[in-house]
C-alpha cells in the first residue's frame, strides 16, 4: 500500500488584524469624520468662510520609493498621509477653493501584520473588554438590597441604574448620582409621560413626593442662609463660597450638559452590539441603526425595575460578556483623540489670530497634531510591543496575544485575583498557560 499524503490548506490566523485595519481604513475614518464635521461647519462656517467637507472621498497616499527596507535602514515610521477634500467659500466672495488637505500621517500595516515605527517592527496586539450591553447585579448598599443595571457604551462612561425601597436613582461614572425623576426633567420629558411610568407603582410616587420635600427643605436652607449672611456686616470669603456652591447644586450647567450629552452620538455610543443587547434584554424594538442612548431606552429600564420577577445576576467575567478590540477600533479610538486635540488647536487659532489671514483650508489644519497621536499611541501604549522575531510561531503568538490591559480596560495595579483566574468559558478558547510573570500575570 502505498499512503498518500494529503496536505490541508492552513487558514490564515491574522485574518482579524488585518481585516480590522482595512475596516479601520474604509469606515472608521469616515466615522469619525463625519462627527467631526458639525464642530468645523459650526465654528469655522460662522466666522468668516463657508466650509463643505467630503467624508466619503478621503484620499490615502503613499511616498513613493520608500518601502519597508528604506524605513528599517534609515530609522524612518512606514506611514501613509491622510488627505481631507474641502471646498472654501469666502464670505465675501463669490470663489470656490477645492483642495485636499493634509490632516495627518498614519502607520501603515505591513503585509505580516506589524507596523514599522521609527526603523522597528512593532505589534498591536488584541484588547478584551466588555462588551457594550446592560448587566444586572445585586449589591447590599448601607443595609438594603440594591438591584442595579449597569450600562456598558462603546464609547462613554459606565451608567448604574439602581432601585430599591426608597425608588430609582442614576448613577454617573461613581461621580454623581440623582434621581431618576430629576433626570428626566432635566432632559424636557413631559410630566405627563412622567405620570404615566410612575401612576402604577407606589415607590416612584412616594419618591416624587420625597424629592418635592426635600427641594422645598433646600430653599427653605438657601434663604436662611442669605439672611444669615445679609445680616452679618463683617463676611468672611469662606461663608460666601459656602453660599455659592449651595446655589449651585440644582442650578450647575455641568450637570445639565453631562445629562445632554448622553443623547449625542459624539460622546455617547452604544454600538452595534450595545443595541441589539438593549433591545433583547429590555424588549424594545428600536432600530438597529439608532445607535445613540434614546428617552425610550431610559423609558425601558424603568419599566424593567417594575416588571421583572426575577432578577437574573449576569457573570461579568463570562467570555458571552466580553468581546475582542482589535487594531482597527483601538486606532479609531487614537484618531478621535487626535481630532479633539484638533478642535481645541483650531479654536485657539481662530480666537488669537483674529487678525491674521487665514486664506487655506490648510492654515486651520495643523498636521502634526493626528500624526502625534498616532506616534504616541505606537511607541507609549501598554498594547503595543516589539515584535518577537525568534521563530516563526514565537512571532505569530505574538501577534495574536489577547490583554486586558490598555485604554478602556483593567488597571494592572488594581485588578483582584478574581478577575486574573481563570473562567471556565476560557477553555478550549483562550490558552491560560500562555500568560507573562509578574504584576500582569493572567490579565
Amino acid at each position: 500500500m502505498t499512503s498518500k499524503l494529503f496536505v490541508t490548506t492552513l487558514p490564515d490566523f491574522l485574518l482579524i488584524q488585518r481585516s480590522s485595519f482595512i475596516w479601520f481604513l474604509i469606515f472608521g475614518l469616515k466615522n469619525e469624520i463625519e462627527l467631526f464635521k458639525p464642530f468645523l461647519s459650526s465654528n469655522l462656517s460662522s466666522k468668516r468662510f463657508n466650509f463643505r467637507f467630503f467624508s466619503n472621498e478621503i484620499l490615502l497616499r503613499k511616498q513613493k520609493d520608500v518601502d519597508i527596507n528604506f524605513c528599517k535602514m534609515n530609522k524612518f515610521t512606514y506611514s501613509i498621509g491622510i488627505f481631507l477634500p474641502i471646498q472654501m467659500r469666502h464670505s465675501k466672495s463669490s470663489g470656490l477653493l477645492n483642495h485636499s488637505t493634509f490632516i495627518g500621517k498614519l502607520p501603515l500595516m505591513t503585509r505580516n501584520c506589524s507596523f514599522i515605527i521609527n526603523g522597528y517592527e512593532r505589534v498591536i496586539i488584541n484588547q478584551i473588554v466588555r462588551s457594550p450591553g446592560l448587566y444586572s447585579s445585586i449589591q447590599v448598599i448601607k443595609k438594603k438590597q440594591t438591584l442595579i443595571l449597569t450600562l456598558v457604551p462603546e464609547r462613554g462612561f459606565w451608567i448604574k441604574f439602581l432601585y430599591d425601597d426608597l425608588g430609582c436613582r442614576i448613577n454617573f461614572d461613581k461621580t454623581f448620582e440623582t434621581s431618576i425623576l430629576y433626570f428626566l426633567d432635566i432632559l424636557g420629558v413631559k410630566e405627563e409621560e412622567i405620570t404615566k411610568i410612575i401612576q402604577f407603582n407606589s415607590v416612584l410616587q412616594e419618591q416624587k413626593k420625597m424629592d418635592e420635600i426635600i427641594k422645598k427643605q433646600e430653599e427653605e436652607e438657601r434663604k436662611k442662609m442669605e439672611e444669615i449672611i445679609k445680616a452679618e456686616q463683617e463676611e468672611d470669603d469662606e461663608e460666601i463660597s459656602f453660599l455659592e456652591n449651595i446655589k449651585g447644586i440644582k442650578n450647575n450647567e455641568e450637570i445639565k450638559t453631562l445629562f445632554l450629552n448622553l443623547l449625542n452620538e459624539k460622546y455617547y455610543f452604544l454600538g452595534k452590539v450595545g443595541r441589539l443587547n438593549l433591545n433583547q434584554r429590555l424588549g424594545i424594538r428600536v432600530p438597529i441603526n439608532q445607535q445613540k442612548l434614546t428617552i425610550h431606552d431610559i423609558f425601558g429600564i424603568i419599566n424593567y425595575f417594575l416588571k421583572v420577577d426575577t432578577f437574573l445576576i449576569d457573570d461579568i467575567d463570562d467570555l458571552k460578556n466580553r468581546r475582542i478590540r482589535s487594531i482597527g477600533e483601538l486606532l479609531q479610538i487614537q484618531f478621535k483623540i487626535g481630532l479633539l486635540r484638533l478642535e481645541r488647536n483650531i479654536t485657539e487659532k481662530i480666537d488669537l489670530n483674529k487678525k491674521k489671514k487665514l486664506s487655506r483650508p490648510s492654515d486651520f489644519f495643523d498636521p502634526k497634531i493626528i500624526t502625534s497621536a498616532n506616534k504616541e499611541f505606537f511607541s507609549c501604549s501598554s498594547l503595543s510591543h516589539f515584535m518577537q522575531q525568534s521563530n516563526v510561531l514565537s512571532e505569530l503568538s505574538n501577534k495574536r496575544r489577547i490583554s486586558a490591559l490598555g485604554p478602556g480596560g483593567f488597571n494592572g495595579d488594581r485588578v483582584s485575583v478574581m478577575v486574573r483566574d481563570i473562567h471556565p468559558s476560557q477553555y478550549g478558547r483562550i490558552c491560560p498557560i500562555e500568560t507573562p510573570e509578574g504584576s500582569t500575570v493572567g490579565l
